[in-house]
């Protein structure tokens, strides 16, 4: 963020970074809704994914999209994270009937590993740490183990 204000500063831009993270979700929400209105007036003519590992957005959309009719699992308004992050998320929404993707970073190491350590970084703080998909993650291992138990 720190490299995207000091371009902008040096070419005169408005700051291209909200102030926190309750500015940028309500850009993102705004974002969303904007183009959720587009895709329910116009659905063979458009198509994004929600790529977001914030968990209130992704309800807020999925809500949305309950409130506009849309149902689970149109190819106009897609899903996606990365992979190996937010999986219990991904799975959730899977489960609703949506199409979810898991994006693959690909490139130079110097080039995927800071954006990696960028979402990693972002990840953390939406989750409070991993402990929250570390606690989901152990409590369906213990379900699927308690099965064998039997």
């Amino acid at each position: 963020m720190q490299s995207e204000r000091r371009l902008a500063t040096e070419k005169g831009h408005e700051d291209p970074v909200h102030e926190n993270f309750e500015a940028t979700t309500a850009m993102y929400h705004r974002s969303a809704d904007f183009l959720l209105d587009r895709a329910v007036a116009t659905p063979d003519r458009i198509c994004f994914i929600i790529a977001s590992h914030n968990e209130g957005t992704l309800n807020y959309v999925n809500r949305r999209l309950g409130e506009l009719g849309v149902p689970p699992g149109g190819r106009a308004v897609l899903f996606g994270q990365l992979y190996g992050m937010a999986d219990h998320l991904s799975a959730k929404l899977a489960q609703s009937g949506h199409l979810v993707y898991k994006s693959v970073p690909y490139g130079p190491v110097d080039e995927t590993l800071p954006y990696l350590q960028r979402r990693a970084v972002e990840n953390s703080s939406l989750l409070g740490g991993t402990g929250q998909e570390r606690r989901i993650l152990w409590t369906a291992l213990k379900q699927r183990l308690s099965h064998l138990q039997q």
